[in-house]
């Protein structure tokens, strides 16, 4: 079996994408709502 490196994001780089995943997830939920009150 072949040895390989992982590098795991500093835990800063880890909040940034954190916080990056989490902004994503509030656009997404207020484009789902404007939907809901306006359908096509």
């Amino acid at each position: 079996m072949m040895e390989q490196e992982i590098s795991i994001p500093t835990l800063p780089e880890q909040q940034k994408i954190g916080n990056l995943f989490k902004q994503l997830d509030r656009l997404i939920t207020l484009h789902k709502r404007e939907r809901i009150k306006s359908p096509p």
